[in-house]
């Protein structure tokens, strides 16, 4: 078995289910793919391998640790170089290299792009391609975070039409993510994909979590959809120069407002954001990364990992106080409400729900089967996995405390949701521990 505790929800702020408003997503290649024969001379930026180590040894609460931030200066136009073609369009290209990085992630404190710029990452095969990024992509507060690009090697290319003013585009990369672990699913976009054979408890996100975890659209998790598509992986500036993973809740609000008044919020745990910020303009927050529809179809694990949607930054409502020093007991509800600040995708508004809740304090607290409380989470960066449980207790005034029938978490699983069985979400995952161990 293994032990949780779950934060029980002190908000009194949603009831019922919904789904998420989108806008149709882009897609395109960028014009060094699509113009053949092009010879470019491309600048090249070499940063030294990451020491990990820290991060590799961490214990305690926290998000499962996945990269370590390399701070850089590359910006337009002095960083890269300029090519013109024919018609008067424009490439800017530039390689960034991080020896030993399985992949790069990449965060602007500058992104302003006008009309007629888009921007593409690609990695050093060009199997693997990001974007397009354009004047949709433009915050407030000018940051941008792109989520990870296979192997060492990412090729930021900015492709300009060729009535745009250059003087208008205001880009700046400062820092990019030299990811360690986390990141296999991409692995289908390098020279020569494998996967390994996975140990009982392997390094590695898909396919890494323990044989003993059961995927999303298994039978166990069956007939718990709302919950299961409510279930979210989170990319996080962690603190201390890393960045984690998480899993969190889309939750729904008093009043289920749809259309423009629907107010998109996320429920995740304190400790996965070590650095305690309570503002919304700050960088965990504007850096963090959404991940959706990050698991299998079906029961059985597929060949090559599925790709998941994302959405970049979210606004901060309220927390638990969090330090990083803090031990496991000393959190008195560990919770962290966020709101998602950009409408979703097409592909995230088809399936993506925000669960309703239930705060009772006389909630029954014990299930006959078919009937459960039910888990979906992240662990280890992994798919989605589902749990469940047949008894619930009051571990404190906060928390509620189960045992897990099948399945178990892991760091990753942190800040997941524990629903009953009208699948509303009842806390957040707080803290796990082993019990015993199942055999594969």
């Amino acid at each position: 078995m293994y032990r949780k505790l779950i934060s029980v929800l002190g908000l009194s702020l949603f009831i019922h289910s919904g789904l998420v408003n989108g806008q149709v997503e882009m897609k395109g290649f960028p014009w060094s793919v699509t113009q053949p024969g092009l010879q470019l001379n491309i600048p090249e930026y070499n940063y030294p391998p990451t020491d990990n180590s820290e991060a590799l040894s961490k214990q305690g609460p926290g998000p499962y640790l996945v990269a370590t931030a390399v701070p850089v200066n590359i910006q337009f136009p002095e960083s890269g170089s300029m090519y013109k073609l024919e018609n008067g369009n424009v490439i800017w290209k530039v390689k960034l290299t991080i020896e030993e990085a399985k992949g790069i992630g990449t965060y602007l404190d500058r992104f302003h792009l006008p009309a007629g710029v888009s921007m593409y990452i690609s990695n050093n095969n060009g199997r693997h391609i990001i974007g397009p990024f354009t004047e949709q992509d433009n915050a407030e507060d000018g940051r941008l975070p792109i989520d990870a690009v296979q192997g060492k090697a990412a090729y930021i290319e900015l492709n300009i039409n060729a009535d745009v003013d250059l003087d208008e585009i205001d880009f700046h990369i400062y820092k990019l993510a030299s990811y360690f672990r986390g990141i296999s699913d991409l692995e289908y976009y390098s020279d020569e994909y494998t996967y390994g054979e996975i140990d009982w408890y392997d390094e590695n996100a898909f396919n890494g979590s323990s044989k003993c975890m059961i995927n999303a659209n298994c039978p166990q998790g069956a007939g718990y959809d709302f919950a299961k598509n409510a279930t979210v992986k989170e990319v996080i500036p962690a603190g201390g120069g890393y960045f984690g993973n998480c899993s969190g809740t889309l939750v729904n609000r008093l009043g289920n407002e749809p259309g423009a008044n629907c107010k998109r919020y996320l429920l995740t745990a304190t400790h996965c954001e070590g650095t305690n910020s309570t503002s919304d303009a700050s960088t965990p927050f504007s850096e963090w990364i959404t991940k959706f529809n990050y698991q299998s179809s079906a029961c059985e694990n597929p060949s090559v990992a599925p790709v998941s949607n994302n959405l970049n930054g979210v606004k901060f409502l309220a927390r638990d106080p969090y330090s990083e020093s803090a031990g496991v007991g000393d959190l008195n509800a560990d919770f962290l409400l966020l709101e998602l600040t950009k409408p979703a995708p097409s592909a995230i508004s088809g399936s993506a729900v925000m669960v309703g809740f239930d705060r009772r304090e006389s909630h029954p607290k014990a299930y006959l089967l078919p009937k459960r409380f039910i888990f979906f989470h992240h662990p280890s960066g992994d798919i989605k996995k589902t749990s469940y449980s047949k008894t619930i207790s009051s571990a404190a005034d906060f928390y509620w405390g189960t045992e897990y029938f099948e399945g178990y978490g892991a760091q990753g699983s942190s800040g997941s949701g524990m629903f009953d069985n009208d699948q509303k979400i009842m806390g957040c995952g707080f803290y796990c521990y082993f019990r015993t161990r199942c055999s594969p």
